[in-house]
């Protein structure tokens, strides 16, 4: 048998794997209580988070356990908010960009809390059809301004439903536009998304591994982030 024979033989077997013990644990959640399951997607969500979004060939089995383990049906629709006018949206950005200074570290970039015209347009966008039925949980300014700023993979609130992530600003550096947001498949595999300035992503994050590719040297990104969940 040749050794090329060999090595897709072993990566074979290693996915196999790799997807039964995902199945394994996905099944695991049913016998858990609540509690005991948003602590199981926690300890996923921190191990994914330590493999990082770039995954060296021995890792890759394990992230593809995790996202098997966590996804559920998948949520991913991208728009530009029709309701989001050119002038609300400059309106974002100067009120982003006069807050800045008081954003706080947390990991590897920078939190904010939103103000009146951040907030008016959470309750905007809670009147997609998507998210109608869903009430507000969390909003917040992130900011990524510091060379190699950037958002390890994890896994939101598991009391929210679909997250949304509305692109305020994205300033091209010496090398370009380098980070997006980044989306695991059940499979394992890393998707890209590149969103323009105004464009909006819902998707289910409480289920999906997501996070940012770092940003280059004078990049800087600047997004709205939010949660919906169902009740009060």
């Amino acid at each position: 048998m040749s050794l090329d024979k060999r090595r897709l033989d072993a990566s074979v077997t290693s996915s196999q794997a790799a997807n039964e013990l995902g199945r394994k644990l996905s099944s695991l959640f049913a016998q858990l209580s609540p509690e005991e399951a948003a602590n199981l997607k926690t300890i996923l969500s921190l191990a994914a988070g330590g493999i990082g979004a770039r995954p060296a060939r021995p890792q890759q089995s394990s992230l593809r356990t995790i996202a098997t383990a966590l996804t559920r049906t998948p949520v991913l629709h991208r728009e530009y908010i029709v309701a989001l006018t050119q002038d609300d949206l400059e309106s974002l950005q100067m009120e982003a960009l006069r807050g800045q200074s008081s954003a706080h570290r947390n990991n590897d970039c920078w939190l904010l809390h939103p103000g009146p015209i951040a907030q008016h347009t959470v309750y905007t966008i809670n009147g997609h059809s998507l998210l109608r039925d869903l009430t507000p949980r969390l909003a917040m300014y992130t900011y990524y301004r510091n060379q190699g700023d950037q958002l390890n993979l994890h896994v939101d609130d598991p009391q929210s439903e679909l997250s949304a992530v509305l692109m305020i600003s994205h300033k091209e550096g010496n090398g370009g536009k380098t980070s997006c947001l980044i989306a695991v498949t059940p499979e394992g595999a890393v998707n890209k998304v590149y969103l323009a300035e105004g464009e909006m992503l819902i998707f289910t994050g409480s289920s999906t591994l997501h996070g940012r590719l770092p940003v280059g040297e004078a990049e800087e990104v600047t997004i709205l982030a939010m949660t919906f969940g169902k009740g009060k």
